[in-house]
């Protein structure tokens, strides 16, 4: 695993792996966001995580085309992406109580990027 620290002042990342520090340099060319950068250098690469990754981003088109990530559980377009939203919304929700879930830091940090709502039910538009 790494550890991703950010240089304030510069568009440089430090990542700690093993105690030996490695700089990698962001260029705004790749416009790269925070979970772009966790999916580089802090999370596994495993099975799990391609899916979580490839979802993760059919969301963010989502987000791009309707404004929102209040996916419908049963979205016709994309029944797999409205399963993942609820998904992520019950681990989310065991992770906050200690409880053994698929959610972590990286992961939700990501999801708040994108204004992901955990909770929608205050959200009038959504009832």
């Amino acid at each position: 695993h790494c550890r991703l620290l950010r240089n304030i002042n510069s568009a440089t990342y430090r990542c700690e792996t093993a105690g030996t520090p490695i700089e990698v340099y962001i260029m705004e060319a790749m416009n790269l966001s925070s979970l772009d950068i966790a999916i580089k250098f802090n999370l596994e690469q495993n099975s799990r995580n391609v899916v979580w990754i490839k979802r993760y981003k059919e969301l963010k088109a989502y987000k791009a085309k309707n404004g929102h990530c209040r996916v419908p559980h049963n979205y016709d377009e994309n029944r797999a992406l409205g399963h993942w939203v609820s998904y992520q919304r019950r681990q989310y929700n065991l992770m906050i109580v200690d409880k053994p879930s698929q959610m972590n830091f990286e992961r939700a940090h990501a999801l708040d990027d994108i204004n992901f709502e955990w909770d929608l039910s205050n959200n009038k538009t959504w009832k």
